[in-house]
């Protein structure tokens, strides 16, 4: 039994305390490995029986005495109950039973009276629900954590297949469709034994764990409740995510005390005033009858009118709890209630600007806008949505057409507040494309229908582009004004992200002033804002700047990585141009060098014509060549690393470190040994079995990042392998 210890000890706690102890929980959950584990620990006076189809008080005794090792001669069932009562009162046994769902009223009338005619012995109930009787002590059991999850499947695995790998990523990626369900886990685990978790991702991402032993387990819950409560069940299996009352209501025009009672037969969890089906529960649900109606009043429900763009924390904290809800209302909606669809689009949008992914986003505003029957203003708000996709990626030339299109729109439309929101657009967009006094021109005119509209958030947008375009011009006062005009107005719209990117806007201006505690303060505002509604696409950008104002390699390292892998060109930019500066101030000519050539290579695919201008005045700086040895120190662990002055934290990296420390081991042993790729993989992750292809990769990519911290001059690549240079002046960090 692996992540129930705090369980175990609960029960155990609750049978010295009281004599009726039910464990409750859903299907799959592990109620039965927790039986067992009591069982175990209480033996020999604790024993365990299943009740499955004893229907009658006397199968129920039955079931008991023969579990106990008593044999009955009698058929009587006073006298089978007299003997059974005086074998477990004089052994004070515990009795552990299972399968008693099915039977729950017999088996709660024998209990009833084992209790009253003993005084020593104790019950342990396993169950969907409690058994209502006095004095009974309730222990709920809930899913597993993720991470107990995890170590549940990597064990599983070992069992079933023990050389077959499973990395931890791999792991992580198999274990949210089980809901940590030790069942779902187990079922998992012997599907990745026998095909491998690449193949079993796949059937998951198609199908979810699905498996006759979780069917079964689900189906005999469902089946102890009414039909018309699980007909409640079925409808509210459109939900992806957490839902209210109100939101149940919405789909099932039944009495809600359903809800109480399904959560009382744990299939539906409870999470204070909300609640949520497993995804096993709502799959097996959804398969039951077809879910059309229930699915339209589920679209209908989400697309209803909401406040004018309230972007206050809780309002995108609910948001975001109805994200998969959202998507599949759209997805339904598509396809069977056009007229929904753009609502929906644009309730997502803000969820999939600030959470992406970038494809899933394009998709939804393209497929929306393909209908031929969308009112004007939402046209209008779709263009604009799909133009802010390319634009904070870089992409501007692309980003010109919808936001053009949207401004025709709204001019032939007479919607003065769309027409202020295109001009923003086109002045954020044309800034980077050079063409300064088209992008003013275009902000001036926003920002005169924000007062005419008296709209804060468009006052926060435009001079937030306008502010752009002066420190573009190089006139840093009057950015900094222009963004501290942004800020204050996006607080007094309760608009968090505008608020967010002032403040970031604002600490890049500072920062070019040469002002970094104040640009720390204004990004330290902007980190906290962007965290408070989970904007991940911004908080990458901000860690950019962030990495930059440290002028060291690792956080510039850490934050390409994070606006790598969000496609966002623009951050990626700023973060290789930190790099190169960090170099350069460094005195590494050579790491320089390359980091240019990187920056130069990224840069071709920006359509912002400022690049090429601060690319060309970093080749125009003089590039001083290292004339010391170069130092390596390494913690004998490989958790601290110096290179130079500049120290790193390989605390987290595993196999970097691991690969380090046997580079360094190397080369103090001998100045001309090398390592083979072999040797790497086998340093790095010991003892892992894994495809060549998959072995190749991590090898080439621990030597590429090693080399990006700095160890590219240190680190030469020859015929037999890897090696650190014998220039370099390597020792132990003490």
């Amino acid at each position: 039994m692996i992540g129930r210890d705090d369980e175990l000890t609960s029960v155990l706690q609750a049978l010295e305390r009281g004599r009726l102890v039910t464990v409750r929980g859903a299907p799959g959950v592990g109620k039965t490995t927790l039986a067992r584990a009591v069982t175990k620990r209480l033996a020999p006076r604790a024993f365990g029986a299943v009740l499955d189809h004893a229907t009658s008080r006397r199968l129920v005794l039955e079931r008991i005495a023969t579990a106990a090792g008593l044999k009955l001669r009698s058929r009587d069932v006073r006298v089978t109950f007299s003997r059974l009562a005086e074998h477990l009162e004089a052994r004070s046994s515990v009795v552990v039973l299972d399968g008693v769902d099915a039977v729950a009223e017999v088996t709660a009338s024998v209990l009833s009276d084992l209790l009253d005619a003993t005084e020593r012995c104790r019950f342990l109930v396993c169950a969907f629900g409690p058994l209502g009787l006095a004095d009974e002590h309730v222990v709920p059991l809930s899913p597993l954590p993720a991470a107990t999850a995890v170590d549940l499947l990597l064990h599983h695995v070992h069992r079933l297949a023990p050389n077959r790998a499973l990395p931890m990523a791999e792991a992580t990626a198999l274990i949210p469709a089980t809901n940590g369900l030790p069942l779902a886990v187990e079922l998992v685990a012997a599907r990745v034994a026998a095909l491998g978790a690449d193949a079993v991702l796949s059937e998951i991402r198609a199908h979810g764990v699905s498996g006759a032993p979780l069917d079964a387990a689900i189906g005999a819950a469902v089946s102890l409740v009414s039909k018309s409560d699980a007909e409640a069940l079925t409808a509210l299996s459109v939900f992806h995510g957490a839902f209210d009352a109100d939101a149940a209501r919405a789909v099932y025009d039944g009495d809600l005390d359903v809800l109480e009672r399904l959560s009382l037969a744990s299939l539906l969890q409870v999470e204070g005033d909300e609640y949520r089906l497993l995804d096993s529960v709502r799959d097996f649900a959804s398969r039951r009858s077809t879910l059309d109606a229930a699915r339209a009043r589920h679209a209908a429900f989400l697309a209803r009118p909401h406040p004018a763009r309230a972007d206050e924390v809780t309002t995108w904290a609910k948001l975001m709890r109805g994200r998969d809800d959202l998507l599949a209302a759209w997805e339904w909606a598509r396809e069977h209630h056009p007229a929904l669809t753009a609502t929906l689009a644009i309730t997502l949008d803000p969820l999939l600007v600030t959470q992406g992914p970038e494809e899933l986003h394009r998709r939804v505003l393209l497929e929306t806008l393909a209908l031929t029957t969308l009112e004007p203003s939402l046209r209008i708000d779709l263009l604009l949505s799909l133009g802010r996709v390319d634009a904070i990626r870089g992409r501007f030339r692309e980003a010109l057409g919808p936001f053009e299109q949207a401004l025709r729109l709204a001019q032939a439309n007479e919607a003065d507040s769309r027409i202020g929101w295109s001009h923003a657009f086109l002045c954020f967009t044309l800034r980077p494309l050079g063409r300064y006094d088209e992008a003013r021109a275009h902000g001036l005119r926003a920002l005169e229908l924000a007062k005419t509209t008296r709209d804060h958030r468009l006052v926060a947008m435009g001079e937030q582009a306008l502010g752009r375009l002066a420190h573009a011009e190089g006139d840093l006062t009057l950015a900094k004004a222009a963004q501290a005009r942004a800020q204050a107005a996006a607080v007094l719209a309760k608009a968090p992200r505008l608020e967010g990117i002032a403040s970031c806007n604002l600490g890049e201006t500072l920062d070019d002033a040469g002002d970094a505690d104040k640009a720390r303060e204004a990004l330290a505002r902007g980190r906290a804002v962007f965290a408070s509604i989970h904007d991940e696409f911004h908080l990458a950008r901000l860690a950019v700047h962030e990495a930059r104002l440290s002028k060291t390699t690792e956080p510039l390292l850490a934050a390409l990585d994070g606006v790598v892998d969000l496609d966002d060109l623009e951050g990626e930019l700023e973060a290789r141009e930190g790099l190169v500066r960090v170099a350069m101030a460094a005195g590494d000519a050579r790491l320089a060098a390359a980091r240019l050539d990187e920056l130069e290579a990224a840069a071709r695919f920006t359509d912002d014509v400022s690049w090429p201008r601060r690319i060309r005045a970093l080749k125009e700086r003089p590039l001083v060549t290292k004339t010391s040895t170069m130092a390596l120190r390494v913690s004998r662990d490989g958790r601290r690393v110096q290179v130079g002055s500049e120290r790193f934290d390989f605390s987290r990296r595993g196999p970097l470190r691991r690969v380090l420390v046997a580079l360094v081991e190397a080369r103090l042993r001998s100045a001309g040994q090398a390592l083979s790729a072999g040797d790497v993989q086998e340093a790095g992750w010991p003892g892992e079995k894994m495809f060549a292809e998959s072995a190749a990769a991590r090898v080439y990519m621990a030597i590429r990042r090693l080399r990006e911290l700095g160890l590219g001059p240190a680190l030469r690549t020859v015929d037999a392998g890897y090696l650190l240079d014998a220039n370099v002046d390597v020792a132990w960090l003490e």
